[in-house]
């Protein structure tokens, strides 16, 4: 994206500290997570305070890019940062504990994005189909942590402006935001702000423009070369210089080779002395040429020299090559016999009704021969027949079907001015759908083919189902908000365990709230997961600690008279009354890189797990056997899923391609 930062008057207020940054990859590696943009500002900033927002960007940008090293993509990168920043900005507000914090985070890797914020006093602004949509930043008071992670695609006409809160409110006024995004280049943008120099020389604040880069198709380049042809000698002339130097012209003639088997290669030894004494002679050659020629062919000699000696240079280079060449391929060709033994082993071990050990025994020759696949390698032909081979296997005993049908259920209009939806519930047929980032709600229902929009006043975190016809909603200041009949009913706040909770999952069972949370306050926090129980008439009880001490990697949960507790370290952990019970171990193939979701039913016998990353669906029994996996190539950008009452239709949230599939499970 092309970024373009512009302050107004950054030294005018004391106690206001604001900058914007901008980080472009520098390797190869980093271009894997594409680029990172942030900007941050603090009211009420202690003197010696003021370089907090750098202190804090630095971290955030190593700790990014260092997520390469786990070969994370930039969805699962930028998660990984939000979490470590909540910790940093825990430990920064230790520093300076009276100063209010916003700040705003995003990364865009080939126009696809990612984004979160907090504070209230920065605001986003998205030019999209030629209407503006604010997202909301939560407020001033709120505690400072991200709490939410919205996901999208942004097109080459479109813009996201990013404000300090007075100077967003100043153009918004002058009605001059719309201008502003459309003008599509920061120098247009510019000329329409400047109109207001004297009007904002008593405001202090920033905007960062973004604007998608175009797509640019590489230019084909025919090069001229009749127009160095006459400063390259031509092969006659050369062999020409080498005969009068009497020194050997190289034919490029191949010695004949045998035809051998391509496994039973024997390697080829070289005479490293030999090849050194025919360099030497004819180094020696040359030098006794140069001694013996007239003086008028000393500039031919000069330039025939230099040719020459490059030519020995390249076929010295060669032989050693073909040396280490050979060797690679040797050890090459003993790697790939040894894991096509594996593999034979794991089709022994198959037929015999040891899935579980042949699968990991065909991981294990699928890395080993992975790793031997490389360009310009004479095995790889072979390596790759045989990765094809095991995969193959792979995909059949881990029940992964490939390519599975789907349909779309509905398609988001377009040019509407709001974010699309990242979180869905399903509910007696009809999908409520919201972004964290908004306070709209938005309900479709398939039999009428309506597609309504609701608002409320903050923004939305969490919901469920309660009930048959009802949804609870968890807004951005903890309050409880029923949606029933079209209609918002604030049901008042709830009470958080710690004054930092932060919040990760949210479930309804029997009508009673379970949270998997941490206090972000400690510079340690464990998770927990917290009960409150329900009383009646739309009333709960104060917070307890259900499960005192989550496990670290819990990220989402599922109840259903157990409490299922989903870690990033692929496995999943139940529980009842708080008491451990059993530990599943996802060891499936392809390895799971970061399962967001899990959803579990008493009607059910079924745990169903979403992985965006990989675009499939995974469905488990409750004693932790694999039953089937379905993925899709063409689910790109799932934010979120949902589970028909029977267990046999899922319903797939496609933020970036701002739909809703339907897939039937076939269970």
């Amino acid at each position: 994206m092309n970024a373009f930062e512009l302050y107004f008057n950054p030294r005018a207020k004391k106690n206001l500290v604001f900058e914007t940054f901008c980080f472009e990859p520098e390797t190869a590696r980093e271009k894997e997570l594409g680029s990172l943009y942030l900007a941050g500002l603090i009211r009420g900033v202690e003197p010696g305070n003021e370089d907090l927002l750098d202190e804090l960007a630095t971290l955030i940008k190593t700790g990014y890019y260092q997520q390469t090293d786990a070969g994370s993509d930039a969805e699962t990168a930028f998660k990984a940062i939000l979490k470590q920043g909540n910790e940093l900005l825990s430990n920064l507000a230790s520093k300076d504990p009276s100063s209010s914090i916003s700040f705003f985070a995003l990364n865009s890797k080939e126009n696809e994005l990612n984004f979160s914020q907090f504070g209230g006093r920065i605001n986003t602004v998205f030019y999209q189909n030629g209407k503006l949509a604010e997202a909301g930043g939560g407020r001033p008071d709120e505690n400072a942590s991200f709490k939410n992670m919205i996901s999208g695609k942004i097109s080459p006409k479109d813009c996201i402006l990013v404000l300090s809160e007075d100077i967003f409110q100043f153009l918004l006024k002058k009605d001059a935001l719309k201008n502003i995004a459309s003008a599509g280049e920061f120098r247009k943008a510019e000329k329409i702000i400047s109109k207001f120099k004297k009007e904002t020389s008593s405001l202090s604040g920033f905007c960062l423009f973004l604007y998608p880069e175009e797509d640019r198709s590489p230019q084909k380049i025919t090069p001229d070369f009749s127009r160095i042809s006459n400063k390259i000698p031509s092969l006659g002339a050369l062999k020409l210089v080498l005969k009068r130097f009497k020194l050997p012209f190289p034919t490029g003639k191949k010695p004949k080779q045998g035809k051998t088997a391509f496994r039973s290669a024997k390697p080829t030894t070289i005479d490293a002395a030999s090849v050194w004494r025919r360099i030497k002679g004819t180094v020696l050659s040359l030098r006794n040429a140069f001694n013996d020629a007239p003086k008028w062919l000393w500039t031919e000699r000069k330039n025939a020299s230099i040719v020459v000696l490059l030519i020995l240079v390249l076929i010295a280079g060669w032989f050693i090559s073909q040396t280490s060449n050979k060797e690679k391929l040797d050890t090459a060709l003993k790697e790939i016999n040894n894991a096509e033994q594996k593999m034979v082993q794991a089709d022994s071990l198959s037929n015999r009704g040891k899935t579980q050990e042949a699968n990991l025994l065909l991981q294990e020759a699928l890395s080993q021969i992975s790793l031997k696949i490389s360009k310009n390698n004479t095995a790889d032909k072979e390596a790759k027949q045989l990765k094809s081979e095991i995969e193959e296997r792979l995909f059949l005993i881990n029940k992964l079907e490939r390519g599975t049908p789907f349909e779309t259920v509905y398609e988001f209009p377009s040019g509407k001015g709001s974010l699309i939806p990242g979180n869905m519930i399903y509910q007696n047929g009809n999908f409520y759908l919201f972004n964290q980032l908004s306070g709209k709600l938005s309900v479709y229902d398939p039999q009428e083919k309506s597609y309504l929009s609701f608002s409320h006043s903050d923004n939305i975190s969490f919901a469920d189902s309660f009930g048959k016809d009802q949804i609870i909603f968890l807004d951005s200041q903890n309050r409880l908000i029923l949606f029933r009949g079209k209609e918002f009913q604030d049901l008042g706040q709830i009470t958080m365990p710690h004054e930092k909770t932060f919040l990760e999952s949210f479930k309804i069972f029997k009508n009673n709230l379970y949270f998997l949370s941490y206090d972000s306050a400690e510079k340690s926090p464990k998770k927990e997961v917290v009960k409150y129980d329900y009383l009646g008439n739309f009333e709960w009880d104060g917070p307890k600690t259900w499960l005192e001490k989550a496990p670290e990697e819990a990220v989402s949960i599922g109840i259903d008279g157990l409490v299922w507790v989903l870690g990033d370290n692929n496995s999943v952990k139940s529980y009842y009354s708080g008491i451990f019970q059993n530990e599943i171990k996802i060891d499936i193939f392809p390895v799971p890189q970061a399962i967001s979701k899990i959803l579990s039913f008493s009607n059910s016998s079924y745990l169903y797990l979403l992985e965006p990353a990989q675009k499939r669906i995974i469905i488990l029994d409750k004693n932790g056997e694999l039953v089937k996996q379905l993925q899709n190539n063409q689910w790109e950008g799932v934010s979120d899923f949902a589970v028909s009452p029977d267990g046999k239709t899922a319903y797939l949230l496609l933020s970036k391609a701002s739909s809703i599939l339907k897939v039937f499970l076939d269970l």
